[in-house]
């Protein structure tokens, strides 16, 4: 993106935390004609755990916190978890479950080798209760891991229906999740 002037970068040290309980929870009501059969046990369960987050708000009010005016330029927006994506659509509830129930249905449930704790050795926290999350991890692995976001006059620069979103498959129960912000940014001339 040519901004027509030097961009100055800003890192966070502090990462923006989500408050993911605060998430749209999805809905599982009509998933039967999207599917075209009854859904099963594990594909309610899936369903369960995914929320989204809208984040305009949080990332406006992140960049106004720097405290440098009206500045134009770009945020990167990066997701620090491996069962979350980020995305930008519209913020409306009927397409976040159609979105969800897609997820179930190109990426069936069944059985996962990270979820097999005879087997698996590694990378495991004996210290809490492991969760059954391979799935979550197998679909945010072929997904967006980061977002770049216009900034203008100090705010982000959206579409009249985007919405920047972050969509945790695993939020049941909801935990504490992070991003990390990164803005290049040049003063605007007036």
């Amino acid at each position: 993106m040519s901004t027509g002037f030097p961009l100055s970068v800003l890192s966070d040290s502090e990462p923006l935390v989500l408050n993911v309980s605060a998430g749209q929870e999805i809905s599982t009501d009509g998933i039967e004609k999207v599917l075209g059969r009854e859904p099963l046990h594990s594909e309610l369960d899936a369903l369960r755990r995914i929320r989204v987050v809208r984040l305009t708000d949080q990332i406006n009010s992140r960049i106004a916190g720097y405290g440098l005016g009206p500045v134009s330029g770009f945020v990167e927006v990066y997701d620090r978890h491996t069962t979350t994506l980020l995305a930008v659509n519209e913020p409306e509830e009927r397409l976040f479950e159609d979105i969800a129930w897609r997820l179930i249905r190109e990426n069936p449930l069944g059985y996962f080798r990270h979820d097999d704790f005879n087997a698996r050795t590694e990378l495991r926290d004996d210290g809490e209760a492991e969760r059954h999350n391979g799935w979550a991890h197998l679909v945010a692995y072929f997904k967006p891991r980061d977002l770049r976001l216009e900034v203008k006059d100090g705010k982000l620069s959206l579409g009249k229906w985007q919405e920047p979103l972050f969509i945790d498959l695993d939020a049941n129960p909801p935990q504490e999740r992070y991003l990390s912000l990164q803005l290049f940014y040049g003063l605007n001339s007036r």
